[in-house]
């Protein structure tokens, strides 16, 4: 965790500004600054005066803070062969995304709801076999046989 102070001295030095300076940009008084770091406390409203001055988003500057434990945006995994999937996911092109996409649909469709498939969102450019689906994203229903209707008489 970084000392709040250290970051705030880091954050004016970059862009050679002084509390002054901050405080004119940010709304906050000077001795609030100096509050912050003498306490090398800050707090959530400051905390979003400061990202707003800075011109950065007020979750980068919690997690350079070390006040989230995560940076933004950042996916926790907690099983293994999922977190190697998501690391090979990402290390695809684009294509390759579309085509594992496809695959995975093909493949597993049926594992993610019984009742509804989903028409498709890519044309035949993008898919790897060249079959093309709409591109309306609507759901259309699976047809069911009637177990009755089924029986032979």
């Amino acid at each position: 965790m970084k000392a709040v102070s250290v970051w705030l001295d880091e954050k004016l030095a970059e862009r050679q500004w002084s509390d002054a300076d901050l405080s004119r940009a940010s709304g906050v008084y000077t001795g609030t600054i100096s509050n912050v770091r003498s306490r090398n406390k800050i707090g959530p409203e400051v905390a979003r005066k400061f990202a707003m001055a800075f011109k950065m988003r007020e979750d980068d500057l919690f997690f350079e803070l070390g006040l989230l434990s995560q940076a933004p945006g950042e996916v926790v995994i907690h099983d293994p062969i999922l977190a190697d999937l998501w690391r090979m996911f990402h290390a695809m092109s684009e294509q390759e995304r579309i085509a594992a996409r496809v695959f995975i649909e093909k493949m597993f469709g049926n594992l993610l709801d019984d009742d509804v498939t989903v028409e498709g969102r890519a044309g035949a450019a993008d898919r790897p076999d060249g079959e093309d689906i709409k591109s309306s994203g609507r759901r259309k229903q699976k047809t069911r046989r009637d177990p009755e209707k089924a029986k032979p008489k």
